[in-house]
């Protein structure tokens, strides 16, 4: 193999036995992990809602929805278990569309990596979940949409 054709290739996370107690000081992985939907669902609705992003017309409003976005993410997103998966990863990794679609559709960030750099998409589609893959698809380019229009009111405020 010429140096031209060497590719650096780190498969998805390791089919390994999940161990429910290495999640269970994380709510969202907990509920995920033991595929507890109802439980998720109640830590998703309890929640702070973000705005209509069409509703934040200045740079406080959009200051706030910021704060509510971290909020948000301390929970969503988090990635203090083994092999850095967020919530989201977890559910692509035990091919459990409802809790990739609960979670994606309160924000969950999809474009965040694991330990071994790959995003939940990335891993869906590796795993040829077309399923979970279109659920990804579909709520990040919602996402990213109105987290644009949520920071527009900064960018023209000057």
């Amino acid at each position: 193999m010429s140096h031209h054709q060497a590719t650096s290739f780190t498969a998805p996370s390791p089919p390994q036995t999940l161990k429910p107690d290495d999640y269970i000081h994380s709510p969202v992985h907990f509920a995920v992990v033991l595929r507890d939907h109802s439980r998720l669902s109640k830590l998703v609705s309890s929640l702070p809602k973000l705005a209509d992003p069409n509703r934040i017309l200045t740079e406080t409003d959009s200051l706030l929805q910021e704060k509510i976005a971290d909020q948000i993410s301390s929970l969503l997103d988090r990635r203090d278990v083994p092999f850095r998966e967020t919530p989201l990863h977890l559910s692509v990794r035990l091919n459990d569309a409802v809790s990739a679609k609960l979670l994606s559709a309160a924000g969950a960030d999809v474009s965040l990596q694991n330990a071994a750099g790959w995003n939940p998409l990335q891993e869906a589609l590796c795993r040829r979940n077309s399923e979970i893959a279109l659920i990804l698809l579909q709520q990040h380019h919602k996402s990213a949409w109105e987290k644009w229009k949520r920071r527009l009111p900064r960018l023209t405020s000057f």
